[in-house]
């Protein structure tokens, strides 16, 4: 006695090189990964396309392509990146993970919370662009947005080559930015992050941590915008374009200062 008869989609009796074309006709190619904050592991999955939802193998053979066509993702805690990276593990590498060419982290990273987002970054290895807050404590090392004055630090990067009056001498405090330029690089893996095959850009802003963090301009600002610029700048040569490494300031000041 055979079994009960069982119907298929009429769009899985398709061809699959037509039901790719189907796939990339429906999503938007101008869409960002959605950002499902801190919700329940089921978050990701419930703001898919329905045709990725509607059934296992349209999950599996839809939803890369999804992914591909996916402008940008983002994350805003260390919660979302590891349900990130965890929904990106369902798939092979090349279905997943290197659909991802651009990132943006908005939470500002901490000791505490960068493994998590550096685990979902680094396994992303054809990324071409990535936005990153550095967190802070405080303000003592910067200048609160609303009393920065881009003609004031041009003007005191003519007098001494830095672009804020230091507290002692310019080269105690050179020496002690540079110091703290080899912490942050460390700390968070960029000379890794800048090693990756495929970027071209990077974003680095600082914010104060917290509920109510805010933006500010951090005295190394200026220093890790120059060595960014120089490794970018060896790795692709000459011609490689210094505005693709990015504060949200102006900082080729040799240039702005005259």
């Amino acid at each position: 006695m055979s079994g009960p008869k069982t119907t298929q989609s009429p769009l899985l009796r398709l061809p699959l090189e037509l039901r790719t074309q189907i796939y990339q006709f429906i999503f938007d190619p101008s869409g960002w990964f959605p950002e499902t904050g801190d919700q329940d592991n089921r978050a990701i999955y419930d703001t898919l396309p329905g045709i990725c939802r509607a059934s296992q193998e349209l999950f599996y053979e839809a939803t890369p392509i999804y992914l591909a066509t996916c402008a940008a993702f983002h994350t805003s805690s260390a919660t979302t990146s590891r349900k990130i990276f965890k929904f990106l593990s369902r798939f092979p590498d090349k279905d997943g993970f290197h659909h991802v060419d651009e990132f943006y982290i908005w939470e500002p990273l901490t000791n505490e919370n960068k493994s998590s987002h550096l685990q979902l970054l680094f396994r992303c290895v054809n990324l071409e662009d990535v936005t990153l807050f550095f967190g802070c404590d405080n303000m003592l090392d910067g200048e609160s947005m609303d009393k920065y004055q881009q003609s004031f630090e041009l003007y005191c990067f003519q007098d001494s080559g830095l672009h804020y009056r230091p507290m002692g001498t310019v080269d105690e405090e050179l020496a002690r930015l540079r110091n703290d330029l080899q912490k942050l690089v460390t700390d968070y893996e960029l000379d890794r992050l800048l090693a990756m095959p495929k970027l071209d850009g990077v974003e680095f802003n600082f914010s104060t941590v917290g509920k109510d963090g805010e933006e500010f301009r951090h005295h190394l600002s200026p220093m890790l915008w120059k060595w960014a610029v120089e490794v970018m700048g060896q790795r692709y040569g000459p011609d490689y374009n210094n505005g693709a490494i990015r504060t949200g300031f102006l900082e080729d000041h040799e240039f702005w200062a005259f």
